[in-house]
């Protein structure tokens, strides 16, 4: 019996604790309420925000990914669609059906590998041209050296190759655009001239001339080719087109070069 009691006794003991914990832990609850309240009020936000922000995100990507005007040129086009289907596939008299999707596909891979070498061509012709520089910078401190004669002679000849490279990358880029720009002028008398002082300048304003037209040609073909909407000047069509800019940087390159004879 006493065991009983005993056994009694010790359950209201953990009652009682139990219900003094209990009312311990719904004052804390209480006192956290606000801060609840307010984790609650931050998750509805996000809840609603980051749809939202992930939307824009999308439309960014999308503006990004938007195809170059070039793919809207109507001669690349039929440049490209004269060479669909490929030979391998080829069968004598087929003509692909009007909106073949395989078709636009093809001509769409190769506008973009076209623009890629183009790319490579402006790139390869921009960085010539800052090696020219770089080498006229070099000669005219070697110059006035009589200690650094070979190295004066062979600068001289870096400068003469590069401006060779300078040459031929405009002329092949001058090709590679002509049959997408039928019909605008490529060519124009050269509009400066070597006289006695450039030598002794050491063609310090003819490689300014070759950085301005350069630079044009560059602004011009990006302009009419990468963007995403067309954004050529009338005038730049009309006159002072890429392909004459192009035309003056290979003409200039080798009058230097015929210059340093």
């Amino acid at each position: 019996m006493e065991e009983m009691l005993k056994q009694f006794q010790l359950m209201r003991s953990f009652t009682s604790r139990g219900i003094s914990n209990s009312v311990e832990t719904f004052g804390r609850i209480g006192d956290a309420l606000p801060i609840l309240c307010a984790w609650i009020l931050v998750g509805l936000f996000l809840a609603v925000s980051l749809p939202v922000s992930s939307l824009a995100a999308q439309d960014q990507q999308q503006d990004v990914e938007e195809p170059p005007a070039a793919r809207q040129n109507a001669l690349l086009r039929s440049h490209f669609g004269e060479m669909y289907p490929p030979r391998s596939t080829w069968r004598l008299g087929y003509k692909p059906p009007a909106n073949d999707e395989f078709a636009e596909s093809f001509i769409d891979r190769q506008i973009d590998d076209y623009l890629a070498k183009v790319e490579e061509q402006l790139v390869r012709l921009e960085t010539n041209l800052a090696v020219a520089e770089k080498l006229r910078e070099r000669i005219l401190t070697l110059r006035t050296d009589s200690a650094a004669k070979q190295q004066y002679e062979e600068a001289l000849v870096g400068f003469e190759r590069t401006l060779k490279e300078i040459q031929n990358s405009a002329d092949s880029l001058k090709n590679k655009l002509e049959y997408a720009f039928a019909g605008l002028a490529g060519k124009r008398k050269l509009e400066h001239t070597i006289d006695s002082t450039s030598r002794e300048n050491f063609y310090a304003e003819e490689l300014r001339f070759l950085r301005r037209q350069t630079e044009q040609a560059d602004e011009r073909i990006r302009n009419y080719l990468f963007r995403s909407v067309n954004t050529v000047d009338v005038k730049d069509l009309q006159e002072e087109t890429m392909l004459v800019c192009l035309y003056q940087v290979e003409k200039m390159a080798k009058e230097i070069r015929k210059n340093l004879k």
